[in-house]
């Protein structure tokens, strides 16, 4: 028992480490003035829709909807030549393929060594109108991420270490998929339901989690949390018919609020009161992992 707690305080501590050092790069960014700067803009003209990969090693990364509406533009500064980011794009069978990554080191060496990435500032603005797949793999990063507006039809997230901020503050018009990678990394998920997702996965790592399924989407949704090494906070908005089923751990105290015991099925599973009198329905599965973990269901906003 020693041993495992031992084990969650050093986890904690490097989870706190990590996101003092992506605050710490991103106020050094702002200090420095000896970036150097690439910016590109890609005109869409007959892509049906568009398949988004970024490969980001460290730094800041910031994504929302563009302005001009058959647009996607690029700005990244960087420190060195071998971290200048480079841009990809090429069309096949009316698919838009936009892949951004740093450039691979002329040695051939793919270590990443984080403080080469320190200055590191990604940000990029996607046109709302059109239908995206978005694959983003990150290191150490700061991550603002608003997809709010946008017609997300499949969302892939997986990150190392730092803060990752996503948001769905206006509905999706496409039904998506997501799915969430989180390393040693806060993370934090608001307006969840406005994403229109017919599944959402979520899978902890070392750090703490707040995941807010509030808004506006209808239907059936699946909902699958893996809680991990930290504390994990849950809101869910009473506009939705919940069923909840819960994975107990022995190193995981959990408390809910706002929902009803099934006593007759199983003490692990509960109810939203009224069940089955809502147009959104939402079925979930929540895996304890080691930290707190609190469920409310409450007024939406």
């Amino acid at each position: 028992m020693r041993q495992i707690f031992l084990m969650i305080i050093t986890l904690l501590l490097i989870t706190e480490i990590s996101c003092e050092r992506a605050i710490d790069r991103k106020q050094k960014r702002e200090k420095s003035s000896k970036l150097g700067a690439v910016e590109r803009k890609i005109n869409l003209k007959d892509e049906e829709s568009l398949e988004i990969n970024i490969e980001f090693p460290a730094g800041v990364l910031k994504l929302e909807p563009a302005l001009n509406s058959s647009e996607i533009e690029f700005r990244g500064e960087y420190d060195t030549e071998e971290t200048r980011p480079e841009i990809i794009y090429e069309i096949n069978r009316g698919i838009g393929d936009l892949l951004i990554k740093t450039k691979e080191r002329a040695d051939g060496d793919r270590n990443i060594r984080i403080d080469d990435y320190r200055d590191n500032y990604w940000e990029l603005k996607v046109p709302p109108q059109i239908a995206i797949n978005f694959y983003i793999k990150s290191g150490v990063v700061d991550g603002e991420l608003d997809f709010s507006a946008l017609k997300v039809t499949y969302l892939e997230i997986e990150t190392g270490a730092g803060s990752v901020e996503i948001n769905f503050d206006k509905l999706n018009e496409a039904k998506t998929k997501i799915k969430l990678e989180c390393g040693a990394a806060k993370f934090t998920g608001n307006n969840l339901c406005n994403a229109n997702f017919s599944s959402f996965e979520f899978n902890g790592g070392v750090g703490a989690s707040e995941l807010d399924f509030y808004g506006e989407q209808e239907g059936e949704a699946e909902v699958d949390i893996n809680c991990g090494v930290g504390k994990n906070v849950i809101r869910i908005a009473d506009n939705f018919d919940v069923k909840l089923k819960k994975e107990s751990s022995f190193l995981a105290p959990f408390t809910v609020r706002g929902l009803e015991q099934d006593d007759r099925d199983s003490s692990d599973e509960y109810y939203s009161p009224d069940f089955g009198r809502k147009s959104g329905k939402l079925a979930m599965r929540v895996a304890l992992g080691v930290g707190h973990t609190s469920v409310r269901y409450e007024k939406g906003r």
